[in-house]
């Protein structure tokens, strides 16, 4: 009802960028690795009555009710890039940490989503001066989401009602890979 602020999202943890790079094979080899650990995840919220919420590292949960996807407690990212004249080629390993049911009132199909990683890989190469084309591989090793079953919170609320709701899958689109390994390919030009 008009612009008031209802409720407060804190997060609090750390970050970390590590890069280095060394020249290797006639070009220069990059490493970085990104990375964030959190300790802790509170929502207070007045939407809903008066509450305060503490959910990191789980789904399933009431922060679910305020938003609708889970924050994890650890993720990273650590790229290696290679590169010479006209050629690059990268290889990307993401992760993210495991996440568990945050609803004790009932045992559901999936109690705990394993901790999920993937690798893609890239080439991109210089025909001529003005020609670039680009290849590779998302999801590398066609790592497969966890099933969670129904669930979800997408499909049953605290009182267990079905609530089902159009748009919902198998697993969480925002964090796990639902597609498992493509192929990519481009080609472009400048003029």
């Amino acid at each position: 009802t008009g612009y008031r602020n209802l409720g407060l999202h804190e997060l609090k943890g750390w970050d970390a960028n590590v890069s280095y790079g060394i020249e290797l094979f006639g070009g220069y080899l990059d490493f970085n690795y990104f990375a964030s650990k959190l300790t802790e995840r509170t929502i207070a919220d007045d939407s809903f009555g008066d509450t305060h919420f503490t959910c990191l590292g789980t789904f399933n949960d009431s922060c679910n009710l305020i938003l609708d996807f889970p924050v994890m407690d650890y993720k990273h990212r650590a790229t290696a890039h290679w590169s010479s004249e006209n050629i690059q080629v990268q290889l990307v390993w993401k992760h993210i940490s495991s996440i568990t049911d945050g609803d004790d009132s009932q045992v559901y199909f999936t109690e705990k989503l394993d901790s999920f990683s993937t690798v893609d890989l890239s080439l991109q190469f210089s025909i001529f001066q003005n020609m670039l084309v680009t290849g590779g591989v998302k999801n590398l090793f066609n790592k497969q989401p966890q099933a969670m079953g129904m669930n979800d919170i997408n499909y049953y609320n605290r009182t267990g009602e079905n609530v089902f709701q159009l748009g919902s899958s198998n697993t969480i689109p925002q964090y796990y890979d639902m597609f498992g390994r493509t192929f990519f390919f481009k080609l472009s030009s400048k003029f």
